[in-house]
């Protein structure tokens, strides 16, 4: 049932909770995989469609990118909502589903601010359509149910819950440019995975933070290196970017940290992560105590194709007055520093760095590290991640006491 013209096919990726990082990384990855052999169809601040010209592994790319709730096929690139056709076309392409004798099945519409008011899809359309395609699939003996939304998106839960992609299909109205399409969603963010990263490892540190698994991937698909890169993290903590980047592929791992408790505890998640999700034996990571200042005097120049990191991040409180922020941020600063001067050494030419920065939230003021100029005078090339002023982007949630700046750098 997938849309295709002229060997043209098209695929939707539903953008996360941060569209602008969400967007960045699927079209890195994008390039990365397809390199020229695709084209941005359509997006909003909700979804981008891509289209491409050879078809891909949506499993593949769903596991991979962490900024993507779910993502689907396009079966209609012009659709007509309205009437009986749009319910016959559902009912047929269900009763050409080889599954069990019910059929559960999903109802969504993403549609564009400036697609026109008379056209739009409500929450009433879509209950009579429902209804619909629930009658006539009991005309021919199939059992039927459906989950549709009041504010029009079913959540990703309530589809996990139901099996609805195990037991028939999420379909999804998507309305742009007073055209609508119709797409079928065919693989979720899996939230099983990420729980176990976080939680479920013998070792992790709620002293020194955790960092979510889904901007791990992000930075890793930001990075853009191949499978067999050497891959560094600095400030490896309990191993989270290592463990995150076993899971997508990357075999040559290196993590080194200045506590020792904390490599130990990276040991064990490695080792722990290998059994559970029976990972490749001959992936070769290593891990050691050092001080990434001082790094290059154990890894060798030139041999690190890529650096994902997050260092410290400052305390996991608020900073009391105008004097500790001071302090904390020229710590901080130095850190920062001293490490990229350390980094051009160990890195192969046209390396990448894709690192976090700390910007502090107090009183409702933003306050960042104010070392960008200090980091390009040593000759690093900033990527533009953003249109901003410092071509950054932002990781946070609402409350957080620090914002995470993602930026990328390559010498």
């Amino acid at each position: 049932m997938l849309q295709k013209l002229e060997q043209h096919f098209f695929y939707f990726f539903i953008l996360g909770r941060i569209p602008e990082l969400s967007r960045f990384e699927l079209i890195k990855f994008a390039q990365k995989i397809l390199f020229q052999k695709f084209q941005v169809f359509a997006e909003t601040r909700e979804f981008v469609i891509l289209e491409t010209d050879e078809e891909i592994s949506l499993e593949f790319w769903q596991k991979q990118l962490g900024g993507i709730v779910k993502c689907g096929e396009i079966i209609n690139l012009d659709c007509i909502p309205q009437g009986d056709q749009m319910g016959n076309f559902l009912v047929d392409f269900f009763s050409s589903q080889k599954n069990s004798q019910e059929i559960v099945f999903a109802l969504s519409v993403y549609q564009d601010n400036t697609f026109d008011p008379s056209k739009k899809i409500n929450f009433n359309f879509l209950k009579r359509l429902a209804m619909f395609v629930k009658k006539s699939l009991k005309s021919q003996g199939r059992r039927t149910s459906f989950f549709i939304s009041p504010d029009l998106k079913t959540p990703t839960g309530t589809i996990l819950k139901g099996q609805v992609l195990i037991r028939g299909s999420e379909m999804i109205f998507f309305s742009y440019q007073n055209k609508t399409l119709l797409g079928a969603t065919r693989y979720i963010q899996s939230i099983q995975e990420e729980a176990a990263l976080d939680f479920d490892r013998p070792y992790h540190s709620m002293e020194r933070g955790l960092t979510p698994p889904k901007l791990v991937k992000i930075m890793l698909n930001i990075a853009a290196f191949s499978f067999d890169s050497q891959l560094l993290d600095p400030f490896c903590g309990s191993g989270t970017f290592l463990c995150q980047a076993a899971l997508m592929g990357y075999r040559h791992l290196i993590g080194s940290d200045l506590s020792p408790e904390a490599i130990e505890g990276a040991k064990k998640n490695f080792l722990w992560l290998q059994q559970k999700f029976q990972l490749s034996s001959d992936i070769d990571a290593k891990f050691f105590s050092a001080d990434a200042r001082e790094i290059d005097k154990i890894i060798s120049s030139g041999t690190i194709d890529a650096i994902v990191s997050e260092p410290y991040l400052g305390p996991r409180r608020m900073l009391r007055g105008n004097e500790e922020m001071r302090n904390e941020i020229d710590m901080i600063s130095h850190l920062y520093l001293d490490f990229f001067l350390v980094a051009k050494k160990i890195l192969r030419n046209n390396g990448r760095i894709v690192i976090v920065l700390p910007i502090f939230v107090s009183q409702g003021k933003d306050y960042s590290l104010d070392i960008l100029p200090q980091i390009l005078a040593q000759g690093w090339r900033q990527e533009a991640l953003s249109d901003s002023a410092r071509r950054s982007l932002i990781y946070f949630r609402p409350g957080q006491l620090v914002k995470r700046e993602i930026m990328s750098f390559s010498f």
